[in-house]
């Protein structure tokens, strides 16, 4: 009795033995295909990108714009808010003209580990960084510290720009995530796949170029409520 048991146990460990071997063969094989399908890349030529251009200007005209002088204002706007603004807005341009957006200069090619990238420097440094933590507060603006036609006019606006951003953010970041054909592997799920990734740089670039003018629009009302003066 005791050796027919010992072999059922042992026909049972085999079993078991074969059917880990046949999902690790299968997973390891799946996560190689899956591999290949990451990996590709797709070309780029920010000459011919209208976003990449349009924040590379607005990343001078930010510098521009925040290398005035606080101290010969010739608006009703406080000193001291206007000396802090200023000092958001010049970390926010080395935000915007960080290195990975530097590298896009020299890029022929862009794989979706380049696009999460790209996605991570425009939501930590950028979106959070900036737009967040450093230019939320003017969405409760208060007028007593500014002009009676300045800031105040632009907080609700302010806002939905901020808003509308983040939104569009998490949008591409679900996207990103969710870009993979890991689970059904149809030729259908493959071209997503392949053709996903170039979708989304180019709305990141959207996106980035969108952050880009809600901070070139408050460097320029800073620029116009100080003066040309320039320090």
């Amino acid at each position: 009795m005791k050796q027919i048991l010992k072999e059922y146990v042992k026909i049972f460990s085999y079993a078991i033995t074969g059917i880990v071997f046949v999902f690790a063969s299968f997973y390891l094989i799946m996560n190689i295909y899956h591999m290949e399908e990451v990996s590709t890349t797709f070309s780029i030529n920010v000459e011919e990108d209208s976003n990449y251009e349009e924040i590379k200007n607005k990343i001078e005209t930010i510098e521009k714009y925040t290398s005035v002088s606080v101290n010969d204002r010739t608006g009703k706007a406080d000193k001291e808010f206007l000396a802090d603004l200023k000092s958001k807005l010049t970390y926010c341009n080395t935000a915007l003209n960080n290195e990975t957006f530097q590298e896009l200069a020299n890029k022929k090619t862009m794989s979706i580990k380049d696009v999460y990238n790209l996605k991570n420097v425009l939501s930590t440094n950028v979106i959070n960084g900036c737009l967040i933590e450093q230019l939320h507060y003017l969405t409760y603006y208060d007028d007593k510290e500014g002009s009676s036609d300045g800031l105040t006019n632009y907080s609700e606006y302010i806002k939905l720009n901020i808003d509308t951003i983040s939104s569009k953010l998490n949008y591409i970041d679900k996207d990103l995530l969710n870009n993979s054909s890991y689970y059904y592997n149809s030729s259908n799920a493959t071209v997503s796949v392949m053709n996903k990734p170039q979708d989304m740089y180019e709305d990141l670039m959207t996106t980035y170029n969108q952050s880009a003018s809600l901070i070139e629009m408050l460097a320029k009302w800073l620029y116009e409520e100080v003066g040309v003066t320039h320090d």
